[in-house]
């Protein structure tokens, strides 16, 4: 009997021992990501003082020069036009800072319905026909005249103009494609964004999806936020966006739209769509899932 105690005591204490380290990697691994999210805290803050200073220092700056009545109609338009472009820079700023805090806690409306892609696509070309410099070609490379896909369309043309916006930046000749390719067998739409500029380096590719990831440092206007938010959406969607490596032309990124019904659509963390051939608002909630509103 005094045996049986003994080793029942042993095989007690040596649960306990392994209990006891499993909860000492379990503190350190806490410990580490609570370091980990102080340190983006303060990179994000270190960034926006950064990114929110830059415009505005051209606006006050610019807007107490034109106080000056010695300048000419030519100066005072100059000075004028800096002071906008850098205001609608700061309201991007703001805007995107708004849409990914709100992406990536959950707390934000998609608005489902059978919308006609085409007719979105085109849309957006033509929306950010100015974006593309000067003898840049915008093209749309597109297999069907109308197709129809559930989708939140103010979100999948968010995405869209992001990617547009951004090969606008980088593309000084040739020419930058909005392409479209329906997959029937893995049930999703293909849409591509492909331009003739540098490229991007293959270590590179993963991290332009970073919030503030500037591969050129701070030569190009943006805020380093809009691919961190195409990447959130197409979480949210249940789809996926990456950089095509197999390109060689110049950058082209892929944005792969689920078709039709997903059966774990609504379980799948992040998100997910449900089919409606009526227009209906849905939200993420605490739980990352994507429910009709009043659920």
């Amino acid at each position: 009997l005094l045996l049986l105690f003994v080793t029942w005591l042993l095989l007690r204490m040596r649960r306990l021992k392994l209990t006891l380290e499993e909860r000492e990697g379990q503190l350190v691994v806490a410990r580490e990501k609570a370091e980990e999210s102080d340190m983006l805290k303060s990179a994000f803050l270190a960034n926006m003082s950064h990114e929110i200073r830059t415009p505005l220092n051209a606006i006050v700056g610019f807007s107490s020069l034109m106080q000056s009545e010695e300048l000419s109609q030519e100066e005072r338009a100059e000075y004028c036009a800096i002071v906008v472009s850098n205001s609608e820079m700061l309201l991007t700023l703001l805007n995107d800072i708004l849409d990914i805090s709100s992406l990536e806690c959950g707390k934000i409306r998609f608005n489902y319905a059978s919308e006609d892609i085409v007719q979105i696509c085109q849309h957006v070309m033509m929306t950010t026909a100015h974006t593309r410099q000067r003898g840049v070609e915008g093209r749309f490379a597109c297999p069907v005249g109308s197709f129809m896909l559930t989708t939140d369309a103010h979100r999948l043309s968010q995405i869209l103009i992001n990617l547009l916006t951004n090969a606008g930046k980088f593309t000084s000749e040739g020419s930058i494609t909005l392409g479209v390719e329906i997959d029937e067998e893995r049930g999703e739409v293909l849409f591509s964004v492909a331009d003739t500029g540098p490229g991007i380096p293959p270590d590179k590719q993963d991290l332009v999806f970073n919030r503030f990831e500037k591969l050129d440092g701070n030569k190009k206007k943006g805020t380093g936020l809009g691919l961190a938010i195409c990447r959130q959406i197409a979480m949210i969607v249940g789809g996926r966006i990456w950089v095509d490596s197999a390109y060689t032309g110049g950058a082209r990124f892929v944005f792969a739209h689920p078709i039709g019904i997903d059966p774990g659509g609504e379980n799948r963390e992040g998100g997910g769509f449900l089919p409606s051939e009526q227009r209906k608002s849905l939200f993420v909630n605490d739980a990352g899932q994507l429910v009709p509103e009043g659920k």
